[in-house]
């Protein structure tokens, strides 16, 4: 009599298969969701610095094409007297 009452309640292979299965997706995606905007949120933030290092960057570049443009026109000058 036991036996029978524990083979009754007991889960079958199929039943632990579904609750694992809704277990992963109410607790496997919100946990996907929560990591991916934690993802976001520090590719943002690395971005920004890396925009902030290009401006940097560009500003370098463009003084020195400036004062390339400067030595050329200074050289043209000279030749040209």
């Amino acid at each position: 009599m036991l036996y029978g009452l524990l083979g009754y309640w007991t889960p079958g292979p199929m039943e632990i298969l579904v609750v694992l299965f809704v277990g992963l997706i109410y607790v496997g995606i919100p946990v996907l969701i929560i990591s991916l905007i934690i993802r976001m949120f520090k590719y943002f933030k690395e971005a920004a610095k890396e925009r902030k290092l290009l401006r940097i960057e560009m500003g370098k570049l463009a003084e020195e094409v400036q004062l390339l443009r400067k030595q050329k026109d200074d050289v043209q000058v000279e030749s040209s007297e």
